[in-house]
């Protein structure tokens, strides 16, 4: 007993002194597998200024509060970078926990429905993940000879402030934003209803909102797919996995560019970094200004939707 209890405060001793000569960190990226959060950590290292001192941890399981307030004793971040929803949610969760620590300033990067998290969580500042269906809809006129100035979005209750949002976006350019509201816990019936109401109203294209409630395998196979194929307009999407063979809905993606993502993080470490590692303005959410386009140049066809080829050279990927 005497001996377990000896082992045991020489490892606290070991431990302590650990955590005192750790060396600390400029930069802290933390992150859960996935193929875009590798890319979008890639940008960050390969761009950062090689003066600066990164490490990057990569979580296989879910990090408790606790674990998470022992990684950044250790480490002592000066600029915690957090990839992805996973990650944020339990930094969130770890902030509640231990709510008078001192945080280090935190970039969200990655991060659906950024806008619903970010005022729970403090000194931070993010990068918005979704593309604007504005940009897409710009992307469109400059594509096809068609006319388009009305265009049709479903969407759910908790949505109405993000689509209030794309409407201030789609007014800028003289687009008229046709919205139709869902209940925030609709049947398949509730969604079928409102999307055939909404392909009545005499749309130039249509916007798929990026919601996996509405876009489950059921519903894009009975109701997206069926609908929609009678539809001979443009269909934007900000989700890749509508616009392949397999489901061919969208006939334009326009979708974050992982590695461009890393490097504008770069970019607003530097710009943090030069206002003494401090943020300018709290909360405050930045838009992407990496993309990549990808046109189903096939399904266009197979809607009659005319092509300009001078403008497809803009186009990342093209299907053909």
């Amino acid at each position: 007993m005497v001996i377990k209890w000896i082992l045991k405060l020489v490892f606290l001793l070991l431990m302590s002194l650990n955590l005192v000569y750790a060396d600390a960190y400029d930069i802290l990226i933390l992150r859960h597998l996935g193929v875009s959060f590798t890319e979008t950590s890639r940008g960050i290292q390969e761009s950062i200024d090689q003066s600066l001192s990164i490490k990057e941890i990569i979580f296989n399981d879910q990090v408790s509060p606790y674990q998470m307030a022992e990684i950044l004793s250790f480490e002592a971040p000066k600029i915690l970078v957090l990839i992805g929803n996973e990650v944020a949610n339990e930094y969130r969760d770890y902030q509640k926990k231990y709510s008078t620590e001192k945080f280090p300033v935190a970039l969200l990067v990655a991060t659906l429905k950024v806008s619903e998290i970010i005022h729970k969580i403090k000194n931070v500042v993010a990068i918005k993940y979704e593309i604007p269906a504005t940009t897409s809809i710009v992307q469109l006129r400059r594509l096809t000879d068609k006319r388009i100035h009305r265009v049709g979005i479903v969407y759910r209750h908790w949505m109405r402030s993000i689509v209030t949002e794309e409407e201030h976006f789609c007014n800028k350019e003289f687009i008229d934003l046709v919205k139709i509201e869902l209940s925030d816990k609709p049947n398949a019936g509730e969604l079928k209803h409102k999307l055939k109401y909404l392909l009545r109203q005499n749309l130039d294209a249509v916007v798929i909102a990026s919601d996996n409630k509405l876009l489950e395998p059921y519903h894009i196979q009975n109701i997206w797919k069926p609908l929609l194929d009678r539809f001979n307009n443009p269909i934007v999407s900000g989700l890749k996995i509508l616009i392949g063979r397999n489901v061919d809905l969208a006939t334009l993606a326009i979708i974050p560019d992982s590695y461009g993502l890393g490097e504008q993080t770069e970019q607003l470490i530097g710009e943090i970094i030069e206002n003494n590692w401090q943020i300018e303005v709290q909360n405050e959410i930045y838009q992407p200004i990496s993309i990549k386009k990808i046109l189903n140049k096939r399904l266009a066809w197979k809607k009659g939707i005319n092509l300009d080829p001078k403008n497809l050279s803009t186009i990342d990927y093209i299907l053909e």
